[in-house]
């Protein structure tokens, strides 16, 4: 006899989706699928295939392009990347499909043994994993205010680093049903130690659509059996003061929003009289990524002007998909397709 397993194929199966035009930058490495719906501009070394869903697209000065002009589905401009692995067009992923039940997740993380935590009061939740099966949760009430910049906001005040908080409790993940539901921002960081999933949506505070901060690290405590899917209902930004050489494990999830690193300038950054002078973390070294990125929004962690001068962000970035992931998820993690697939087969005697 033998048995065989079909599944839904899901996000996990990818390094990157997005729904925006992007330019993957050639101090940046990617292992498994990459797929925009919009245009590529490839210059990152490529091990996996790249896919387009337009055939042409306008490459204007926001990609370093200049002049503007057409160019193909997926182009290149360096040597780093494989372009025959380059596929346009290919068929979209629809990000509405993709688009996550948070009010399920809100149901069972209320009702069916999850953790709900409410909206803080304040103005969010700094969120650790412990690795030991628990989550600490504390309450941020009060935030540094200075100056950033994205495409999509131009300048502006940004409130990401945390000044204070307090402890609002420790709480147990159940096994059972390791759904975390938060009704407010959040700041994430730790050891993940199982499959959990953890959403920051605003169905339940007025009118609010949060983002997740990425603080620190986020690594598993066993990365065969470990996973994390983190949802925000707006979008999944790397903080401020973050390590030097960061490593973040997960399946990262804008739903709205964007996947990135804000442009922050030395001058701008706070420069308080105590020991702590966040000026230099404009400037940080690696990004290790280990997971899948699913951004509604152009993604971007490094910004360089002139095309290749560095201005902030990471200088060197690694982002792979995790197999594990992929014959394994997190609860609830996102389809790409309702047709079920068959992945393998044994013989059972």
């Amino acid at each position: 006899t033998i048995s065989a397993r079909y599944t839904q194929p899901t996000v996990a199966e990818y390094a990157f989706i997005i729904n925006a035009s992007v330019w993957a930058g050639s101090s940046l490495s990617i292992v498994g699928p990459y797929h925009s719906n919009q245009g590529i501009r490839m210059d990152a070394t490529n091990q996996s295939t790249v896919t387009s869903g337009l055939s042409t697209w306008t490459c204007t000065s926001s990609f370093g392009c200049s002049p503007s002009g057409s160019r193909d589905g997926v182009f290149t401009t360096t040597a780093n990347s494989n372009d025959l692995l380059f596929s346009f067009p290919s068929p979209p992923i629809n990000f509405t499909d993709l688009s996550i039940d948070l009010a399920n997740i809100l149901n069972r993380a209320q009702n069916a043994g999850g953790q709900y935590l409410p909206p803080s009061g304040g103005l969010g939740y700094r969120i650790t994993f412990n690795g030991n099966g628990t989550f600490t949760a504390r309450r941020v009430t009060a935030v540094r205010s200075y100056t950033a910049y994205s495409t999509e906001q131009g300048s502006h005040t940004e409130r990401n680093i945390i000044q204070t908080d307090v402890n609002y409790g420790t709480y147990t993940i159940n096994p059972s049903c390791p759904l975390i539901y938060v009704a407010d921002k959040v700041w994430l960081q730790g050891v993940v130690d199982q499959k959990v999933t953890l959403a920051a949506d605003g169905t339940d505070s007025t009118g609010a659509n949060p983002s997740i901060i990425l603080q620190g690290n986020i690594t598993y405590a066993d990365p065969a059996s470990d996973g994390l899917l983190a949802i925000a209902e707006n979008n999944v930004l790397i903080g401020v003061d973050v390590p030097n050489n960061m490593t973040i494990n997960g399946i990262f999830v804008a739903q709205t929003g964007r996947f990135g690193r804000n442009d922050y300038e030395y001058a701008n950054l706070p420069n308080p009289s105590g020991p702590l002078d966040f000026r230099p973390y404009y400037d940080r070294n690696s990004l290790t990524t280990n997971g899948t990125i699913v951004s509604n929004g152009r993604v971007g962690t490094q910004w360089v002007s002139g095309g290749s001068t560095f201005e902030s962000g990471f200088r060197n970035r690694y982002s792979s998909y995790d197999r594990n992931l992929v014959e394994s998820p997190p609860p609830l993690v996102p389809n790409t397709s309702d047709v079920y697939d068959f992945v393998d087969w044994r013989e059972n005697q």
